[in-house]
């Protein structure tokens, strides 16, 4: 469950998914124009035919990651 108050972004441009925690944050600094590390808030990523998202997001001690593989029904 995602707590009340979460800032969520999500980044509209295609993101290759081999990225791990620090060239996604970095895309996060670029693209999104927010601080990972400031503020508790969550990044969503997608590839380019939407089947794959990965979600970053920092806790106190390090960043987490969730990646998801999307399928259609």
């Amino acid at each position: 469950m995602i707590p009340a108050g979460v800032r969520i972004f999500v980044c509209t441009e295609p993101v290759d998914m081999r990225r791990g925690f620090d060239r996604l944050a970095q895309t996060a600094r670029d693209i999104v124009g927010q601080d990972p590390q400031q503020g508790g808030a969550l990044f969503v990523f997608a590839n380019r035919r939407a089947t794959r998202m990965k979600v970053l997001w920092f806790e106190r001690n390090g960043y987490c990651m969730l990646y998801k593989r999307l399928h259609r029904a």
